[in-house]
């Protein structure tokens, strides 16, 4: 493991071209000529190894991720649910219903009910002098 991969490899290809050398030397001369004229063609017909897509250096890989965050963010941003929103004048305008129950629920006169609308009025109006 001390030595890098490329110089094992190289080691062992030569390692390995040296014995073939070997066995061919003992071999009849119309058998390595035979020999020779294979190594020929495959080497003719064999194509260069490139290194895979995804190792080699492209430029359009940085586009490509922005773009895909781009469309995630969008996709973020359309999808997420409203922003809760404030109450309008109608509500804030509204009596409270809590200080409508005191009243109900009080055993006071029951003839101040029979003069609401003039009550209401009178509250409205009561700042406007």
């Amino acid at each position: 493991m001390d030595e890098p991969r490329d110089n094992r490899d190289g080691a062992f290809a030569e390692q390995a071209r040296a014995t073939l050398n070997r066995l061919a030397d003992g071999l009849p001369a119309a058998d390595r000529a035979a020999l020779a004229r294979a190594r020929r063609t495959a080497m003719a017909g064999a194509a260069p190894r490139r290194p895979s897509a995804w190792r080699r250096p492209s430029a359009w890989r940085w586009p490509a991720a922005g773009l895909a965050t781009a469309a995630v963010l969008a996709l973020m941003i359309a999808v997420r649910p409203p922003a809760p929103q404030a109450p309008g004048p109608v509500a804030a305008a509204a009596p409270p219903l809590l200080e409508d129950l005191d009243l109900l629920a009080s055993a006071g006169d029951v003839g101040l009910y029979d003069d609401l609308d003039f009550y209401l009025w009178l509250m409205e109006s009561d700042g406007a002098g």
